[in-house]
């Protein structure tokens, strides 16, 4: 019976350090399970901060095709204005110049009233209608209404140059 109590012991000691073994391994196991939870964890964050950083690229380069786009409309912009500019100018120099061809006929003409002589009138009248269309280009429609008289008197005046050149 000792030999049996000796195997006994001997087996519950064998299985004592068996299941020393199986805790110490067990508890390895938990252990390592919690580790693995932790790193899956790192990797699910960092797939959503993959994603919100996707995200933002697209954000940031639809921001930046706005930007492109505001820029182009803004030099279409710029050079519409520039262009209303020079048509501007070019207009308020065609203005004064006839404001200086007006004011220079009617200081030319003399002051004296109903007794100047209506052909030197109508030669100045003459020669403000050509210059107008000569050097300015002015139809015959524009002349008329500027020195407010007749189109069909203006274009008289016009086609008796043509033809006594």
């Amino acid at each position: 019976m000792r030999k049996d109590f000796g195997i006994l012991e001997t087996k519950e000691r064998e299985l004592n350090e068996g299941l020393s073994v199986v805790d110490q391994k067990t508890s390895l196991l938990l252990q390592r399970d919690s580790e693995i939870k932790s790193v899956e964890s790192k990797f699910d964050k960092i797939e959503n901060l993959i994603l919100d950083l996707s995200e933002r690229h697209k954000q940031i380069s639809l921001l930046q095709k706005r930007i492109e786009d505001l820029k182009t409309d803004t030099e279409e912009m710029k050079s519409e204005f520039e262009s209303l500019l020079g048509e501007a100018d070019e207009k308020f120099e065609k203005l004064s110049a006839f404001l200086d061809v007006v004011e220079n006929s009617i200081q030319s003409e003399p002051k004296k009233g109903r007794s100047r002589d209506s052909s030197d009138m109508i030669k100045k009248k003459k020669a403000t209608v050509i210059h107008l269309h000569d050097n300015f280009n002015w139809s015959s429609d524009v002349i008329a209404e500027k020195l407010n008289m007749e189109k069909s008197l203006v274009e008289t005046i016009l086609n008796s140059r043509a033809v006594a050149h």
